[in-house]
């Protein structure tokens, strides 16, 4: 296979462990290139006919390689030398027994849906792309709530005024979305959640649509706004922008090798829902 390896320039741990896994896939006569995941949208020319893929870092670093590769079919493998590592397969140390005698027959494919980006002004469009995790239409510097409409395939909803508006993939739904009480979606559902931040004297419901849907945020305000994608990338926003969400034709593949009903325990241990059985007995009152 031809394997792409993106690692995180300022992780000390995952650019120590670059030669390791360059050995370690070499040895398995793979066919490799490495570049930093901040250089990885100038590697045309290496992208080309690459299978897989893996990133070295955090979830922020399967983030830019799910981006660039879900357009050109190419699978993702995440190992994880960040933090929680919600999107990111295997950790560290399970490198040399995933990596060993990996092939193309190896684990499974998860396909997730992914959100593409349109940045509208007067009829005119701004910017497009993709988004993995989220877009995130918000008010700027400024400590003042903005007012944004959002229509769902054409039908006028709802007008939230708030800090700002997530619409969030089930990838998403796990990050900022559930940082401010958005609902936690299954990973494979075709479905997007669209989430007020902070609102103020109006709706503060989620909504939960499916990814058939086109929706879009028009922005209200006469302050400085923007538009971020995945918290990585930032555009400025003016009054009457409208940014369009739609499911992208190209779906995020993620290289898997545990069993498919591993997310929600892994969830639940990520964020310490389960407690062990003797833990939980232990501060029973035994007079």
């Amino acid at each position: 296979m031809k394997i792409g390896i993106l690692y995180q320039p300022k992780n000390g741990p995952a650019v120590e462990a670059i030669d390791f896994v360059v050995a370690l896939l070499g040895n398995g006569g793979h066919t490799l290139w490495e570049t930093s995941s901040w250089d990885i949208d100038s590697k045309d020319k290496e992208l080309h006919d690459t299978d897989l893929l893996l990133s070295l870092g955090g979830d922020g670093t399967l983030l830019r390689a799910i981006r660039v590769g879900a357009p050109l079919g190419i699978y993702c493998l995440g190992i994880n030398f960040g933090n929680l590592g919600f999107l990111t397969e295997l950790e560290s140390h399970e490198i040399e027994r995933n990596l060993t005698n990996l092939s193309p027959d190896t684990g499974w494919i998860e396909q997730r849906v992914l959100i593409e980006w349109e940045h509208w002004r007067q009829g005119n469009n701004q910017n497009t792309g993709v988004a993995v995790n989220e877009i995130v239409v918000a008010r700027g510097e400024i400590s003042r709530v903005v007012d944004i409409g959002v229509r769902i395939d054409g039908a006028d909803v709802v007008t939230y005024t708030a800090d700002g508006t997530i619409v969030s993939t089930p990838t998403g739904s796990t990050g900022y979305t559930m940082a401010v009480q958005g609902p936690i979606m299954d990973p494979q559902a075709n479905t997007f959640a669209i989430t007020p931040i902070c609102p103020f004297l109006t709706a503060s419901n989620s909504l939960v649509t499916s990814s058939n849907s086109e929706i879009e945020l028009s922005i209200n305000t006469q302050h400085e706004s923007g538009l971020t994608i995945d918290g990585q990338t930032h555009h400025s926003i003016q009054d009457g922008d409208v940014v369009k969400c739609t499911a992208s034709p190209y779906p995020a593949k993620l290289l898997r090798f545990g069993p498919k009903n591993y997310f929600f325990p892994v969830l639940a241990r990520k964020l310490r829902w389960s407690i062990p059985s003797d833990i939980l007995h232990s501060d029973k009152d035994t007079d």
